[in-house]
């Protein structure tokens, strides 16, 4: 009897196992299933991350570099240059050396290196035998002056002169010449100014 009940009871073990052993061993499959995807994902995980660090250091390397930054190329605008040289116009009253009264105006059209005068005077009559109204151009008192012409008689009793204040005439920068003066010079050869001040005009 009990050698018969030991042998059952192998038996039953025997069975119970073999039907154990198909659920072990696919508990067993999906364990290291689940452990080889688990190290599949981290791996995965972990090289997208490194991917992604190394493009952000690559980006910031760029724009620490923009010699090896990709370069967008841009459409350059044509600008049109503006004239260097622009006349100045400007003018000023002239004013008499004997009671302060306006009696004329001075026009001058500046540039960069020379200077359009024009003169217009209401003066008095002038033995133009004897004397001349002549134009002087003052750069520091009379310390450097330059006798730019004699004013033209007109019908309506004025007096005009244009003349151009430049290098030709001996000078460099007429913005440096300020004022202009008519004197009264007598007609005896003699090349320097009199004095004799009639009126004047200052820019």
């Amino acid at each position: 009897m009990t050698r018969y009940y030991r042998k059952s009871r192998r038996s039953r073990l025997s069975r119970t196992a073999g039907k154990l052993f198909p659920s072990i061993a696919l508990v067993l499959v999906g364990s290291a299933g689940f452990y080889m995807a688990m190290q599949w994902f981290r791996t995965d995980a972990e090289d997208t991350q490194a991917l992604a660090a190394t493009e952000d250091v690559v980006a910031i390397t760029d724009a620490q570099n923009p010699a090896t930054a990709p370069v967008a190329k841009l459409a350059v605008a044509t600008t049109t240059t503006a004239p260097i040289l622009q006349t100045e116009e400007s003018s000023t009253p002239l004013v008499s050396a004997f009671d302060g009264q306006h009696t004329g105006r001075v026009q001058r059209y500046l540039s960069k290196n020379s200077a359009d005068m024009v003169v217009l005077a209401y003066l008095p009559a002038l033995d133009m035998t004897a004397d001349s109204y002549h134009v002087w151009f003052l750069k520091d008192g009379l310390a450097d002056v330059k006798d730019m012409g004699q004013l033209a008689p007109r019908a309506d009793g004025s007096w005009v002169l244009n003349f151009t204040a430049g290098p030709s005439t001996g000078i460099v920068d007429p913005r440096e010449y300020q004022t202009v003066v008519i004197m009264k010079e007598p007609n005896d050869g003699n090349n320097a100014p009199s004095g004799n001040r009639i009126a004047e005009a200052k820019f």
